[in-house]
């Protein structure tokens, strides 16, 4: 066998993981970009939401409703669209009667009237038994929920100015029973009552999920999980635990029995005109979090006392952070 030298030209394209998840970040839109940054925070404790949150402990909870926080939570849309007049000539019969014949199939395929918040509720009430009075009560408190199945109001004002003792007594009493009713977190004041009425209990996790609603929910919802175990006496183990069970629970348990309606598009490049006649193309990118890496790790790191299994779990999970970010950022 004889053995010869030769010279070869030759062009490749390797793709790395970084260049791999760049080319995905590139081609979501802005909906699965926004659910895929949301899987990372789940996944990647080094990433953190960048946001101002004041470092003192926050203050205990009043149970009043937060009218920012609540707007935020309940707000609602609706589009209002004027009139137009039908100018069109005179059909023949044969296209009316077409007409009404696609018209009666599409009102075959509209869905019917589904249950309402308040009926689904009401039907639960036969399995207590109630006086007259309660019965009452618990009904008109029921009908004074709003859509997302808050109480958003004191029970004074729910009553008048001329309610007596018993009847805030009772009000009470079938306030109480309503947030018993499913879906479960019905008839809570705010956010913090309605994400309380969820806990289960017999959860192992219980104590930790009463402690993280009540204070570090700001917290939670920017990923500074690392923050919380530093304030908190809570393991960075049995914090993620709680979290990942409040995920679960819904902030509006009202929402399911709200009507169905159309989906909402949002578009991920805008086209605008301007005043000298030419046309700019802008990215869509306000609903996107700006996000960074936690420096409590990035801390950890450079300490030699840290533990070698923590080290490479931290490195390995600050590539991808970074990855992320870049990515991003790129696109």
């Amino acid at each position: 066998m004889r053995l010869t030298f030769r010279q070869e030209l030759r062009q490749e394209l390797r793709l790395t993981p970084q260049l791999i998840q760049s080319m995905e970040i590139l081609q979501l839109p802005v909906l699965q970009l926004e659910q895929r940054i949301s899987e990372e925070l789940e996944q990647n404790p080094l990433l953190e939401i960048v946001q101002e949150i004041p470092d003192d402990d926050h203050a205990e909870r009043d149970g009043k409703n937060d009218a920012g926080n609540e707007d935020a939570i309940a707000d609602e849309f609706a589009q209002n669209f004027a009139d137009t007049i039908d100018e069109e000539p005179v059909r023949s019969q044969n296209w009316l009667e077409e007409y009404e014949s696609r018209r009666a199939d599409t009102f075959a395929n509209i869905e019917g009237p589904s249950e309402t918040l308040q009926e689904h509720l009401e039907k639960q009430l036969d399995w207590f038994d109630l006086s007259e009075p309660m019965r009452a009560m618990v009904l008109r408190i029921i009908h004074h929920l709003e859509p997302s199945g808050y109480f958003a109001d004191t029970l004074e004002n729910f009553l008048g100015e001329e309610h007596t003792d018993d009847e805030l007594s009772l009000a009470r009493k079938a306030l109480a029973l309503v947030q018993r009713l499913e879906p479960s977190g019905v008839g809570g004041v705010n956010l913090h009552e309605c994400l309380l009425l969820q806990i289960n209990p017999d959860s192992e996790n219980a104590e930790v999920l009463r402690v993280l609603i009540t204070s570090y929910l700001d917290y939670i919802s920017s990923n500074r999980l690392s923050a919380i175990a530093k304030k908190s006496k809570y393991s960075l183990e049995t914090i993620q635990s709680a979290v990942s069970e409040l995920r679960q629970f819904n902030p509006r348990p009202g929402i399911d029995f709200e009507p169905s309606r159309a989906a909402v598009v949002i578009p991920d490049i805008f086209i605008e005109k301007h005043g000298s006649g030419k046309y700019v193309v802008r990215l869509e990118d306000a609903r996107i979090p700006q996000l960074r890496i936690s420096e409590q790790y990035d801390n950890l790191i450079k300490k030699r006392d840290t533990d070698k299994t923590a080290k490479s779990f931290i490195r390995k999970n600050r590539d991808s952070a970074r990855w992320l970010i870049e990515a991003i950022a790129q696109r």
